[in-house]
């Protein structure tokens, strides 16, 4: 009989097999006790449990030797220690007698350190060490800060523990004292503090960020930290580079200036659309809100970085960035941070970053007019500019076109056709830009769209497309001031021979009509239904 096994690489020896049939091999990673006989990873568990059992009754021994003649207040404070004790790190909450003596335990040292002899406060670190207890951190805090305990020692006890656990009293004891931290001390717990800096879009219970841990290890040792973050942009994984992204929004909050070394990492990080739902990464937000920190403060060197990484991006991903602009607060900002987003916009109107990346570009100039549009008004002609490209139908040049299959041009055909909507769609929410400038300023949006209506092209396709999305504009300029310039203009469109033309200038009718009739003699929907009710009320009272 031959023994074989799935994780083998090599035949199994004949002495071996029947050793293999009963345990498995020692070599398989996936190797399970059966129940007959004890493996060696059950063993090694046994042994390192019956160790940390004799380490905790050792240190529990220590602690009531040192303190056999001291007063009722150090035993007490050995006592509450022996309640925190643990053979390891809880998964669980503290129960009450816990929170009694962590409490307790927080408050001495915060109000009488001197209490706290040095072999208590060396067993301390060794406890905060082993149990990974987030209060017995804040204690050793409050010790550095009332000279009871050594700094060095504290933040030594902090290093240990954060590489296997993320408690954010650690990261904050590390800010506390970064006077203490050494560059060779971040490479074990660089990784920890990102991902404690990072924002997790979690469902349940989402963890707080915890940013002191990692702006401590910036202000020790910068170059290390940016590099790490570099490198973990450019992971597959995608919550690798959405925590990365979080931790980048970090410190360029702090200091815009370090998006030199992060802006171009950032951009190429982005990869696509994101997965919105909860306990999904958002690779691509993180780092366009990142990028959104840094073009507070320095926004032409940040659109400059993003227009040179933008080259080796899908069209999926320019889209993306796009929505940098939307994470800004424009109400908010400085005037030149809000005009290098508009100036970015309307670079990217005219689809050389893709038909989605200028329909973003078209919907972020929307915003931009409803929340500052005394700032988008200057922009006027380039918006007018870009309405009346987006009427001429682009036409393909006969010597770029290749003979191809019926299936190809079918293809093309459709592709065309999504396109021209596309195209369309960004014309209509220009005119609604445009209309939205109309309403903050009307004369000085009425002066430059009134005598387009009167100029013609010799296309008439071109011109009906003209027409209606001017009449679109219009829309939301009018009003009871305005009316005598746009009557002329409804007029015409109303016995106008096309019927697009005509439709959009009922929209523009029914809309001024509305705008202007008072609302003095209006009556609400609801008061004329209850005055119909009384009034029928009253009727067949009185034919009783």
């Amino acid at each position: 009989m031959t023994v074989t096994h799935p994780c083998a690489t090599r035949p199994i020896p004949a002495c071996r097999q029947r050793a293999c049939l009963r345990i498995g091999p020692a070599w398989c990673p996936h190797r399970q006790g059966t129940g007959e006989l004890p493996n060696l990873a059950t063993i090694v568990s046994e042994r390192d449990t019956e160790a940390e059992e004799a380490r905790q009754a050792q240190r529990r021994q220590r602690r009531q030797q040192l303190v056999s003649g001291e007063g009722y207040v150090a035993r007490e404070l050995s006592d509450w220690l022996d309640r925190l004790d643990a053979d390891a790190p809880r998964e669980r909450a503290l129960q009450r007698g816990e929170r009694d003596a962590a409490r307790q335990l927080i408050e001495t040292a915060r109000h009488a350190p001197e209490l706290f002899s040095p072999p208590l406060v060396e067993t301390l670190l060794d406890l905060a060490v082993d149990t990974a207890e987030p209060a017995e951190f804040t204690a050793i805090t409050h010790l550095v800060r009332g000279g009871r305990c050594d700094d060095r020692a504290a933040v030594q006890a902090a290093l240990a523990v954060l590489p296997a656990r993320g408690i954010p009293e650690a990261a904050r004891l590390l800010d506390a004292f970064d006077d203490q931290l050494r560059p060779d001390d971040l490479p074990p717990v660089l990784g920890r503090l990102v991902e404690m800096a990072a924002a997790r879009h979690e469902l349940l219970h989402p963890p707080q960020p915890v940013q002191e841990g990692l702006l401590a290890a910036a202000r020790t040792d910068l170059s290390a930290v940016t590099a790490h973050l570099i490198e973990r942009l450019g992971s597959d994984d995608e919550w690798t580079r959405a925590d990365a992204a979080d931790a980048a929004a970090v410190l360029l909050r702090e200091d815009p200036g370090r998006v030199v070394g992060l802006g171009p990492a950032l951009v190429a990080s982005i990869r696509g659309e994101d997965i919105i739902y909860a306990d999904y990464p958002h690779p691509a937000s993180a780092a366009t809100r990142a990028l959104a920190e840094a073009w507070r403060g320095q926004p032409g060197t940040t659109v400059a970085i993003i227009e040179a990484g933008a080259s080796a991006l899908s069209e999926e991903a320019r889209r993306e960035l796009i929505r940098t602009v939307a994470f800004l607060h424009h109400g908010w900002e400085l005037v030149d941070i809000t005009e290098a987003a508009i100036g970015f916009c309307l670079q990217r109107l005219g689809g050389g970053w893709g038909e989605e990346a200028a329909r973003a570009a078209a919907a972020a100039l929307e915003d931009l007019a409803r929340e500052v549009p005394a700032q988008v008004l200057p922009h006027l002609d380039a918006l007018l500019g870009e309405l009346l490209a987006l009427c001429v139908a682009p036409e393909s040049s006969p010597l770029t076109v290749e003979q191809a299959s019926a299936e190809a041009t079918q293809v093309a055909a459709l592709q065309a056709i999504q396109r021209r909507v596309a195209r369309d769609g960004r014309r209509g929410t220009l005119a609604r830009t445009i209309g939205r400038l109309a309403q903050h300023s009307p004369d000085s949006v009425l002066e430059r769209v009134l005598p387009l209506f009167e100029a013609s092209s010799g296309d008439p396709d071109q011109d009906r497309k003209v027409r209606v999305a001017l009449l679109d504009v219009l829309i939301d300029a009018a009003s009871a001031a305005s009316l005598r310039d746009l009557l002329p203009v409804v007029y015409s469109g109303l016995l106008g021979i096309d019927q697009r033309v005509r439709a959009a200038a009922i929209r523009l009718w029914a809309d001024a009509s509305r705008r202007c009739q008072p609302d003095a003699g209006r009556v609400p929907v609801r008061q004329r239904g209850r005055r119909h009710r009384e009034e029928r009320g009253r009727s067949l009272v009185s034919c009783c």
